[in-house]
């Protein structure tokens, strides 16, 4: 109690801190000061003092207070109870160094101690084996960005003698001013982006989010939602000036890519982590769709967005994991306390939770008056505009993007539906008595989380996010953003009513969606599966393993001829396994997805032209058969007709 106690003064001191820091007219010079001298080279120590520095430090104090309250009622039966807050709190000490310190060198020793506590955190529960190998699965996949990192840093080092970031930015212009500088610093901007990509989960590191979640669920509201995740983007918002053109322009394709195949992921999950986990993903894409378009502003304005109802999402289905853990007591038969087929009709017997998890689900789909509408399309109405600019193939990040914005309605109205609207399922019609809403110590964040989710916090203006407090303050200005209107709001709004729409209609309207979900298909398994990466990405090294322990096998005695007959044999048989057999599958994939096409074409294209022609023949003749009916009045009537168009053509 104690570390809870600490951490929520450390939260009101980040509050007057930022509030204080609002109130200056002009932005705060960050504090540096000598902390070792390594030759000709200082290492100073500073502290960021700019509005997005505080803000975002308000935002990890303020959310990391909650999930501390919160998870000391949550884990209060825990046998590890101590080690979760020591981890806990040493994650939340690692964030303020990530946030605050103005040189990359230490940015980088506390991005390290993030990854550590963020690995200590998901494998928190030792004993199941799943965990485990999260954490590694985690852990590796980091370390592989964070070669980038360590790239990007001996590589700035070289060019500038330094990585404190207020010395790059004055000297970066001049340094570039001459041409053979220009590929270290477009190295050191990919190899920033890279560190920036794996630790915010963007494809093709996106595999290591969704296993993440094995760990507590607090762990996932905190690290893997509102903080940790999201230091890539205040990464790539911080060295932006160092992120050459077409850095910007691969970075904006790589979020376009990760925001859509998360969405389509997400559909097809029915684990409640999962959902989120992907919708995280997702999120994230969007976010550094506006880093790559320049739309830095709204990239930060949707991070502190997506960190309040993300978490409020993730608190809520940890309330609801709680209590359905409950009904193993009270049931025979075993079940997944996760798995949203099992609930239903939780909004009577949880309404705190079901009205706090409706405002964050709101917020994360969309709908105006929330404040994940005022952010997420700032970024789509910024690639439209930057589309409309570059021309090409970006058009394809607001055609996409918007596409993705549909999804995500879906899939979020399908899991508020699913588990609070649609009849119960068996098991909480017989046992639902033990099914409440959760002690106070879990329902105020989960109140304080839902009311940071609305509009109106962040701006009074419920369509333009561009006019609130938030973005006024932001100080990146990479954007004209007087060229954008409500065009792309307008159609986010009928997207995402289209897919609230659907999911109401499938779930609460129709039963067809259970039968659906049931039938194999393709399209099914691509989202289930998160398109097959993580078996792409298994398959991949355990061929290489094997191949590296079969020639290690060989002993040298037996000579060059050996060794490379029995290499030969193992690459054609890989290749054959491995790349023949995919094009095949991907073949019959590809053939299965034309026969589902021509099909649709034939159904709606062709029979709806026969079946227009059969109305418009049929419509023909119902008007021409008047005129030889026998009644004199339509005779009348059909000859003034005629004589009208008559004269009308003469004169």
């Amino acid at each position: 109690m104690v570390g809870v106690l600490m951490q929520i003064s450390s939260a009101l001191l980040a509050v007057a801190a930022f509030v204080m820091g609002l109130q200056q007219e002009e932005a705060l010079s960050p504090y540096i000061f000598d902390w070792l001298n390594v030759g000709h080279y200082t290492v100073a120590l500073g502290i960021q003092q700019d509005f997005p520095a505080l803000l975002m430090l308000m935002v990890t104090a303020i959310i990391s207070s909650l999930v501390q309250v919160f998870s000391s009622s949550y884990m209060k039966n825990d046998p590890s109870y101590r080690r979760f807050f020591a981890f806990l709190g040493l994650f939340t000490f690692a964030m303020y160094g990530v946030v605050l310190c103005t040189d990359l060198l230490l940015i980088y020793v506390s991005w390290e101690l993030v990854g550590f506590c963020s690995y200590m955190l998901i494998g928190f529960w030792r004993e199941k084996n799943k965990a485990v190998r999260a954490a590694k699965k985690a852990f590796v996949v980091n370390r592989i960005g964070d070669v980038g990192f360590v790239i990007a840093l001996m590589c700035l080092f070289g060019l500038f003698g330094t990585t404190n970031l207020q010395l790059l930015s004055g000297q970066v212009l001049t340094v570039l001013a001459n041409p053979e500088n220009v590929w270290w610093v477009g190295l050191a901007g990919v190899g920033l982006m890279l560190a920036a990509m794996a630790k915010s989960a963007q494809w093709p590191f996106s595999v290591w989010l969704p296993d993440a979640m094995e760990g507590p669920t607090p762990v996932s509201a905190l690290i893997h939602a509102a903080t940790m995740v999201a230091a890539g983007i205040y990464l790539l918002a911080r060295v932006f000036f160092l992120l050459l053109p077409e850095v910007q322009e691969v970075l904006a394709f790589i979020g376009l890519m990760t925001a859509f195949f998360a969405a389509y992921a997400a559909l097809g999950q029915n684990d409640i982590k999962k959902v989120l986990a992907y919708s995280t993903i997702s999120q994230l894409g969007y976010m550094v769709i506006g880093i790559g378009v320049g739309a830095i502003d709204a990239a930060f304005f949707h991070l502190v967005t997506h960190a309040f109802f993300k978490a409020g999402l993730f608190l809520g289905a940890a309330a609801i994991i709680h209590k359905l853990h409950k009904l193993h007591d009270h049931s025979d038969t075993h079940f997944d306390a996760q798995d949203i087929r099992i609930m239903g009709g939780l909004r009577h017997r949880m309404p705190v939770t079901f009205w706090s998890f409706m405002v964050s689900a709101a917020a994360l789909a969309g709908i105006p008056l929330f404040s994940g509408f005022l952010s997420k399309d700032m970024i789509l109405s910024a690639s439209w505009h930057y589309a409309m600019a570059e021309g090409g193939v970006t058009y394809l990040l607001p055609v996409i993007g918007l596409l993705t914005a549909l999804m995500t309605a879906f899939y979020t109205g399908r899991l508020f539906f699913r588990i609070f609207m649609v009849k119960p399922s068996e098991l909480i019609q017989q046992h639902g008595e033990v099914i409440t809403d959760p002690g106070k110590r879990m329902r105020y964040p989960l109140v304080i989380l839902a009311v940071a989710s609305l509009g109106i916090v962040f701006s009074l203006n419920p369509i333009h996010g561009v006019h609130g407090w938030l973005h006024h303050n932001l100080s990146f200005d990479a954007f004209d953003w007087s060229l954008v209107g409500v065009e792309i709001e307008v159609l986010s709004i009928f997207l995402t009513a289209i897919g609230l729409g659907l999911a109401w209609w499938l779930y609460l309207r129709k039963d067809a969606f259970g039968q659906l979900v049931r039938k194999p298909s393709v399209l099914r398994s691509l989202s289930t599966h998160f398109f097959y990466f993580n078996e792409l990405y298994a398959g991949s090294v355990n061929t290489i393993t094997k191949m590296a322990a079969l020639l290690n096998s060989v002993p040298s005695a037996d000579g060059i001829i050996v060794r490379t007959t029995l290499w030969s044999s193992v690459v054609v048989r890989r290749f054959d396994n491995g790349v023949v057999d995919a094009l095949v599958r991907v073949v019959g994939v590809i053939n299965v997805l034309l026969a589902h096409l021509l099909a649709f074409f034939d159904r709606y294209f062709v029979d709806g032209v026969v079946k227009g022609l059969v109305y418009l023949t049929g419509f023909s003749g119902k008007v021409t058969k008047s005129v030889q009916d026998g009644k004199v009045q339509v005779y009348i009537v059909w000859s003034i007709l005629l004589l009208i168009g008559l004269l009308w053509i003469i004169l």
